[in-house]
């Protein structure tokens, strides 16, 4: 595959990423932004493809007709492909690809988590999908999203700080409401000039809601055991798969982070 510019936004789930790419995508020269290191996203058969054509079809996937390229990924997506195909994507793509790499973090992390937790419950991540799903209360579960959230911000934070990466640093609320800021780093970088920054068809799914858990999860946090939910792992999976990767000396599949 030919050398390509492109744009690798590094953040975590309910970040608002999806209204940032609905961004990108909507300028038709900014690349097709989703996450396509997932594999159901991108319609491949894992039996079936090695690691560098799987790099090479997340890289068409998020292509726009003019070959600029952008995905957003998670920490988990890039530990995923590291255990799946034994070496680094973000790494890989660098060396073959014109990267520039951004961060994108919410800076109230409070409504993040709970953002995170509602969507979970109910299994839905973007104001499209209809579910019958009723999310509750649930200050551990809440607690729990909160530290993986930070985790995940400090691990981009120390990946780009070890790799040497430059990347630029965005938060959702400093890119609100049209988030042209982000728009204009990714267009300076495909050198395309005077790109209008279209409306996104995401919409801001939190209501009073959110603001009244974050109130009482405020309130009850102070005095809560919340120590169990601030680990960084669960036990893993007794399963088949996991019995013959401690057999063979591999790390073992992590639990999915769940309710």
């Amino acid at each position: 595959m030919e050398n390509r510019k492109g744009i690798i936004l590094l953040t975590e789930g309910r970040s608002g990423s999806s209204w940032v790419s609905g961004l990108l995508k909507n300028t038709g020269v900014l690349g097709n932004t989703s996450e396509w290191v997932v594999a159901k996203n991108l319609g491949v058969s894992l039996g079936k493809i090695s690691g560098q054509e799987y790099l090479e079809k997340i890289i068409t996937a998020a292509s726009t007709e003019n070959g600029f390229f952008s995905f957003k990924i998670f920490p988990h997506h890039l530990h995923w492909f590291q255990m799946k195909y034994g070496f680094d994507l973000l790494l890989a793509i660098s060396q073959q690809h014109d990267v520039a790499f951004a961060s994108l973090r919410r800076e109230d992390r409070v409504k993040q988590a709970i953002s995170f937790s509602i969507a979970l419950q109910t299994k839905t991540w973007i104001y499209r999908e209809q579910t019958q799903n009723k999310a509750v209360y649930n200050l551990e579960h809440i607690a729990r999203c909160y530290f993986m959230i930070g985790r995940s911000n400090e691990f981009w934070k120390d990946y780009v700080t070890m790799r040497g990466f430059e990347c630029a640093s965005f938060t959702y609320e400093a890119l609100m409401p049209t988030g042209k800021d982000f728009v204009k780093f990714a267009a300076n970088h495909a050198g395309i000039e005077d790109v209008e920054v279209p409306e996104s068809e995401m919409r801001i799914q939190r209501n009073s809601m959110t603001e009244d858990w974050k109130q009482r999860f405020l309130e009850e946090i102070r005095t809560a055991e919340f120590l169990p939910e601030t680990t960084p792992s669960r036990p893993h999976k007794v399963n088949l798969s996991n019995t013959f990767r401690y057999l063979a000396k591999k790390q073992m599949k992590p639990v999915p982070f769940g309710f």
